[in-house]
């Protein structure tokens, strides 16, 4: 049988690759390259529950394949991180298990389920490293009661091969790596560099309105504030 949906993320996945290569980004991408020292030291780390699912053993597995290549990556200086450049296809020849994700704003089982919350691990780390985020897309609806968050509503990251990606610029004068630990319970993110880096203060202003949530990102620079700007999340019936 034919797997028209993975024949489309392909299809335009390959028209991704081919603006990327237009505009020069592809040249500019982190990718996986030899072994180096990983002794840098950890700049901050971010924690976030793992929470319990019915599939949560496929996530684990998910979570755990991508934080390994992830793990592998150096970006230097003005050097972009693309999720799928370096993830490439979430496949089940990759070892990528059936998952929950959300899917056109719907909880579904897709492979590589989970894989969300690494990049949305990923994109609080370079919010708070005041890294130049390119690309990030907001979930559609927000699932979670309050009790149940594991990271502030705003500082999510969705993606979908060959539509959504997480991409930033490392703008900082030193090359930087990610560090994951990963348990039934916890995964943890690990900013590695050279040097110190400042590490940001983050704010989350949230707003409610009729049928959905508005965050608004703010960055604290000394004492300035800067706007990064904002998220709209539609309430689904879990959340009241």
């Amino acid at each position: 049988m034919i797997d028209w949906k993975t024949i489309k993320r392909s299809l335009r996945y390959a028209q991704r690759t081919a603006g990327d290569l237009r505009s020069g980004h592809w040249f500019r991408f982190a990718l996986p390259g030899p072994e180096i020292d990983p002794a840098w030291p950890e700049a901050f780390a971010i924690r976030q529950h793992v929470l319990p699912s019915e599939t949560l053993e496929q996530k684990l597995t998910n979570i755990g394949l991508a934080c390994q290549r992830l793990g592998q990556i150096t970006i230097e200086p003005q050097q972009i991180f693309s999720f799928w450049a370096i993830l490439g296809a979430p496949t089940a020849a990759k070892g990528y298990r059936a998952s929950r994700n959300i899917v056109r704003g719907q909880l579904a089982t897709e492979t590589g389920g989970g894989l969300c919350q690494v990049a949305g691990l990923v994109y609080h780390l370079a919010l708070k490293s005041g890294l130049d985020i390119l690309e990030r897309h907001a979930h559609s609806v927000d699932i979670y009661r309050e009790e149940e968050r594991f990271t502030p509503l705003g500082s999510d990251a969705a993606v979908v091969f060959g539509y959504k990606d997480l991409r930033f610029m490392n703008n900082l004068a030193q090359p930087i790596r990610f560090d994951f630990a990963l348990n039934p319970e916890q995964l943890t993110g690990r900013l590695l560099c050279p040097a110190p880096v400042p590490v940001y203060e983050l704010e989350f202003r949230r707003q409610s309105e009729p049928a959905q949530e508005r965050v608004e990102v703010w960055r604290r620079r000394e004492r300035e504030l800067e706007y990064l700007g904002e998220s709209r999340y539609l309430r689904s019936m879990s959340t009241g």
